[in-house]
Formats: structure tokens, sequence, C-alpha cells
């Protein structure tokens, strides 16, 4: 059976770090394990908690003081870097190889690795320009107007489908 999660937390945080190599080692070791990571900014770490509380029905007053969460596809909290070294140990029998310091080494560069992704994106969005495409498809007895539409104010693109 498959297993997809989501680690996201702190970029310089070792909980993080530790949690981040567990997910690798799962990911190498077990081919039905995917790694989705989200390293997040120290300064926009409490923001993006509290909305991905909000989004997965978590609750955020049990994990305000958290640097690092781990969930599944579905949704389901698996919880904090040391509940998830848990389930990783006792389900997978996956453990963190790594010592304090070549954590801390990786935590670190996650910083590092984050703020220059932060850095770039704000230069690609400075130079890009809005823009919309519209297409048109007729079928038999069905219009559809496709409108797609790049928001790079929100520095995602957005696709907006309206149905005639």
């Amino acid at each position: 059976m498959a297993c997809w999660l989501y680690i996201a937390g702190v970029a310089d945080s070792l909980d993080y770090a530790q949690s981040e190599r567990i997910g690798d080692v799962m990911q190498l070791s077990l081919p039905s394990v995917r790694i989705d990571r989200r390293a997040v900014l120290p300064n926009e770490w409490t923001r993006y908690l509290k909305d991905k509380c909000n989004e997965l029905h978590f609750d955020y007053a049990a994990l305000e003081r958290e640097h690092c969460i781990v969930w599944n596809r579905s949704g389901k909290l698996i919880g904090p870097a040391r509940v998830f070294a848990k389930f990783a140990a006792t389900r997978y029998q996956v453990k963190c190889d790594l010592d304090q310091a070549e954590l801390s080494k990786n935590a670190r560069a996650n910083l590092q690795l984050t703020m220059q992704a932060k850095q770039q994106l704000q230069l690609r969005l400075k130079r890009e320009t809005p823009r919309a495409v519209v297409v048109v498809d007729m079928q038999v007895r069905t219009a559809r107007v496709c409108l797609h539409v790049l928001s790079l104010s929100l520095s995602l693109s957005l696709l907006s489908l309206i149905h005639i």
C-alpha cells in the first residue's frame, strides 16, 4: 500500500532536519513511500502552521510550539517530529542515521536554500507580468470556456475553469 507523507517545518530547525532525513531514508528504502517537503522560513512558520491547521482541521493549540509537523495524503496528522520518528521506527523500522552535528549542518543548509529559493522567486515575480489565456472548446451540445490565469501576486499559477 502506498504511503504519501507531507513534512513541513521551520527550515533551520533540528526537528525538521531529522524528519526530512527520516523521510529521505524511507523514500529511498521503501518504494511505496513518497515524501513531499516544505521548508518554511522561521518568520513565516507561525502563519504557515495556522493556515495548515485551519486547512486540514488540526488542533493549532496542540501544535503551536512545534517546529515540524507530518501528515498523510488523506490529511490525517501523524504528529510533530518526535511522533513521526516513532511512527517511522515502529511501522517501517526506519530511524534517523545522522548525529546532532550532521543534523545541525543540514538545518543551516535548509535555511540557506529556503532563503535563496524565496529570493529567486521574488526576482522572477518582478520580471514577469501577469498573463491571461482564453481557450474556447466547442463540443456537441456543450460549450466550455476555460480561463487560465497566472496569479503572480500569490506566486502560484491559478487555474480557473468556467463552464457555461
